[in-house]
């Protein structure tokens, strides 16, 4: 018996070693293959010098230009062939472009502190991406390479400059994909017709991808305009060529929410790369459909399109398998469940609709427009900013069921048929909303703002301080839970009190003291948390099976 036992360990071992090998060398292939196909910089190609002015607020690159306007924005505009926009792209803003991937490397090594884990998931990133330039352009191969080159040295312990910016333009996906969506809830609503006030598009979505606060610090609106297809604007982060929020010279409006997606197993066309060429190379809706219809993704995506050429909105609701068009009549709404007929019986779509906070936040925006019918930019933009529940039930600040879950990097409403588009400024969406003209910027280059609406009044109260002190606690208790950082001194008390229709308040308590071995505490607590608005029901049955341990 002793002799059989050590032959299926050896044999086991070995069939472990093979398969170690076999990953390892998969992985170097994958490396290979990534590598060999990066592109290479242009014979031809002259590097300008980077001229600073006004005062050091000012930067130019060739014809190409960047600035900080008065709310923290960055705008940047960029021209020329691709490999030219990207170089100039990444020498205008380089501090701001290192500064965002420090963040989001430091972001990863703190939730995967292990070494093994670290060096696991590069990997695993390379075997995943190793196929991606196969889906993804030459144009935009060559100008996320120019950007790439203004990466930091710092971070090539995990992979080559240009390899790791296409794995980051994947970031949205990824992080639905493997998460079920928990760093993305998304809330869009677009009207037009006899629902608007002058029948013209409205087109609003709050951008909820989350993944800390100095992730968002730094933000972009990038001005293109490519020496092939039409004109465009996004709003997004540095160094992202991807576009999540985005509206063309012709009155295109772009938006995308994730929905849940099955597992990935290797790597297509990012949903962002695949939104920036709809908006390069599509006038109207149809154009748009063919496009979208003509390229493999990964994960599945609601992306919202409004059309001046239509006066009208869709939304392609598509994943790995299919894709369908969901339509409605001069009103759409859209948060992170599909619509069309195609997904009313598919299996993950129903459980997502079931054990989400997508159909509350839908539900939330459906009952505010009853009450607004008739929708202009002033309420549209109010809806952004809606923090509270059903039937205006108070649910705590920062509860996912708001339609405002005060985490946003950033909300957003165009205007179509005026070429107008509208970005919050910091923070969330709470502060002014800003409006840029296309047709000023692309036909007349006036980059000019042109219009404000007014902060949030619920920045200027005690309630907002609150949260915010509140949320200073609430990561030092997150990070004590999950990553063991020192015991954070604080008054349970005064915790309560700074968000005390929170779920999350009575929920973190109660792992906190279920970590220090106060179960009695933990009990109480958990058992206030379930009489409060829970998001999910996920997390109702998480809390559940803590009370029977």
């Amino acid at each position: 018996m002793k002799r059989l036992f050590f032959k299926i360990l050896n044999w086991s071992l070995i069939i472990t070693l093979i398969i170690i090998l076999f990953i390892i060398g998969f992985v170097q292939y994958s490396k290979y293959k990534l590598h060999s196909t990066s592109p290479k910089i242009p014979a031809e190609y002259v590097y300008q010098d980077l001229i600073i002015e006004n005062n050091d607020s000012l930067f130019k690159y060739g014809k190409n230009w960047a600035r900080i306007n008065k709310y923290g924005v960055w705008e940047v505009s960029l021209e020329g062939d691709a490999f030219e926009r990207g170089v100039a792209y990444g020498n205008l803003i380089k501090e701001p472009i290192q500064y965002q991937e420090e963040v989001f490397v430091n972001s990863i090594n703190k939730v995967v502190s292990s070494e093994f884990y670290q060096w696991f998931l590069k990997n695993l990133i390379y075997f995943f991406h190793a196929d991606i330039n196969n889906y993804v352009s030459e144009e935009l191969k060559n100008e996320i390479f120019g950007v790439s080159l203004s990466f930091s040295d710092e971070y090539d312990y995990i992979g080559k400059k240009y390899m790791r910016i296409l794995a980051y333009h994947a970031a949205h996906d990824l992080g639905h994909a493997l998460n079920n969506y928990s760093l993305v809830g998304c809330t869009s609503f677009s009207a037009w017709g006899d629902n608007t006030k002058d029948g013209n598009i409205i087109h609003a979505r709050n951008f909820d991808f989350y993944f800390g606060d100095d992730f968002a610090k730094e933000k972009v609106l990038l001005m293109v305009q490519p020496d092939s297809g039409y004109a465009f604007i996004s709003y997004s982060w540095p160094g992202m060529m991807g576009v999540v929020s985005g509206m063309n010279e012709e009155g295109l409006a772009i938006t995308i929410n994730a929905s849940m997606s099955s597992p990935p197993t290797s790597a297509k066309l990012p949903i962002s790369l695949l939104v920036r060429e709809t908006l390069q190379f599509s006038k109207n809706l149809a154009e748009a459909k063919n496009y979208i219809n003509s390229k493999e993704v990964f994960v599945s995506e609601s992306i919202m399109i409004s059309s001046a050429n239509d006066n009208k909105t869709i939304i392609i609701e598509k994943t790995p398998e299919k894709t369908d068009i969901f339509e409605d009549n001069e009103l759409i709404i859209c948060s992170n469940h599909f619509q069309s007929s195609s997904f009313l019986n598919d299996s993950i779509n129903i459980k997502n609709i079931k054990n989400t906070d997508s159909k509350h936040r839908y539900n939330r925006v459906n009952e505010l427009i009853k009450k607004n019918p008739i929708l202009d930019l002033k309420t549209s933009i109010e809806i952004l900013r809606d923090n509270k529940g059903l039937n205006n039930k108070e649910i705590g600040f920062g509860n996912s069921h708001a339609i405002n879950q005060l985490l946003a990097h950033h909300g957003i409403v165009f205007e179509p048929n005026k070429k107008n588009v509208w970005i919050s400024t910091p923070p969330y969406q709470l502060g002014d909303f800003i409006c840029y003209n296309l047709d000023s910027i692309f036909s007349s280059n006036n980059f000019e703002i042109t219009q404000i609406i007014k902060k949030d009044s619920f920045l200027d109260t005690k309630e907002y301080d609150d949260f915010e002190k509140h949320k200073t606690i609430r990561n030092k208790l997150n990070d004590y839970i999950l990553f063991n950082t020192p015991e954070p001194q604080f008054d349970k008390h005064e915790f309560i009190r700074l968000n005390p229709n929170s779920y999350n308040t009575y929920y973190l308590l109660g792992r906190f003291y279920y970590k220090r071995g106060e179960y009695k505490k933990a009990k109480e607590m958990f058992e206030q948390a379930l009489q409060k608005d829970f998001p999910s029901q996920s997390l109702n049955k998480e809390i559940e099976n803590y009370l029977t341990r």
